[in-house]
C-alpha cells in the first residue's frame, strides 16, 4: 500500500513549484508533515544556493498550514490527491 502523499506549497511568495512526497505511515499531525516538508524544502534551496530564497522561505514559513482537513483525511485520501499548504489564508494555524 502507498503511504505517500504529494504535497505543494501555495504562496505569492515564490514563483517556483516546490513539492515533495511524504510518507505519512509514521505521522499522527498535519504540524508534523508541515514540519518534514519544511525540511525537504530548506534542503532544496539550500541545494539551489540561493540565500535570498532561504531567508524569504524562513520569514514565511511560520505561516503554513492545510485547512479544511484533517490528518485522518489525508490518510484515507488517495495516493495521487495532492496536497497544497499554504501561507495566504485566514485559516492559519
Amino acid at each position: 500500500m502507498d503511504t505517500t502523499r504529494y504535497f505543494q506549497l501555495s504562496t505569492s511568495e515564490f514563483s517556483d513549484i516546490y513539492g515533495c512526497r511524504i510518507d505519512i505511515s509514521e505521522i499522527n499531525t498535519i504540524e508534523e508533515i508541515i514540519e518534514i516538508f519544511n525540511i525537504n524544502t530548506e534542503d532544496c534551496l539550500k541545494l539551489m544556493g540561493n540565500s535570498g530564497n532561504i531567508e524569504k522561505y524562513n520569514y514565511i514559513k511560520w505561516r503554513f498550514h492545510i485547512h479544511d482537513l484533517t490528518i485522518e483525511d489525508i490518510k484515507q485520501a488517495s495516493p495521487q490527491q495532492e496536497f497544497y499548504i499554504c501561507d495566504h489564508c485566514k485559516n492559519k494555524r
